[in-house]
C-alpha cells in the first residue's frame, strides 16, 4: 500500500512535521519541486543550514529499511529556505 502528500511550505525558519513515525512504513522518497532549498531530518531541530539536503526542482531523498535500517520509521521534519513545494510518498508493509 502507498500514500503520497503534496506540501506547500512558507520560507524562513518554519519547520514542518511531513510525517508521523510508522512501524509499517518500509520506503519513504521526499520530493522537492520548489523553487527553494530545503532540509530534512528526524529530529525537529532541524535548520536550513543542518539538516539533509533536499535540492530545489529535483532534488529527492529516498528512505529504504534495506539500505537504511529503521529511518524510513521514524517522524520526519523539513525546514526550506524560501516557499517551495514538497511531495512525500511512503509505502507500507500490507
Amino acid at each position: 500500500d502507498f500514500k503520497t502528500t503534496h506540501y506547500v511550505l512558507s520560507s524562513g525558519s518554519v519547520v514542518y512535521q511531513l510525517v508521523k513515525a510508522d512501524r509499517r512504513r518500509k520506503k519513504i522518497v521526499f520530493s522537492n519541486g520548489g523553487d527553494y532549498d530545503a532540509r530534512l531530518s528526524p529530529k525537529n531541530n532541524v535548520t536550513i543550514t543542518q539538516g539533509i539536503p533536499l535540492i530545489s526542482g529535483t532534488g529527492y531523498v529516498e528512505i529504504d529499511i534495506r539500505q537504511d535500517e529503521n529511518l524510513p520509521f521514524l517522524d520526519w521534519f523539513v525546514v526550506a529556505e524560501g516557499a517551495t513545494n514538497v511531495y512525500v510518498l511512503e509505502v507500507f508493509e500490507v
